[in-house]
């Protein structure tokens, strides 16, 4: 199914984003989390879900690109920014 411009499934009223897409929502929603604690911005059950992605899914280097110019404007670090840099990581 098409949602906007992004090709993703939908079904019984959950979205779901294209794999390419899957360790960017996961660690987007986890780095919230992580900034508002308490808050809950993931459930339990997603938290597993986005787990799992993130480890299906490595940091790419458009992601530490992003999250530099995210430190830069917001004034703290992303959540995963320490991931950036590794073996076989490159920015």
């Amino acid at each position: 199914m098409i949602f906007g411009s992004c090709r993703a499934k939908i079904e019984d009223r959950k979205f779901e984003p294209m794999d390419f897409a899957k360790g960017v929502v996961a660690r987007t929603y986890m780095n919230f989390e992580n900034r508002y604690p308490g808050h809950g911005v993931v459930s339990d059950k997603n938290r597993k879900l986005y787990e799992a992605w993130d480890k299906m899914y490595p940091v790419t280097p458009l992601e530490c690109r992003r999250w530099r110019e995210f430190e830069a404007v917001m004034g703290y670090p992303h959540f995963f920014v320490g991931r950036c840099g590794l073996a076989g990581q490159k920015e």
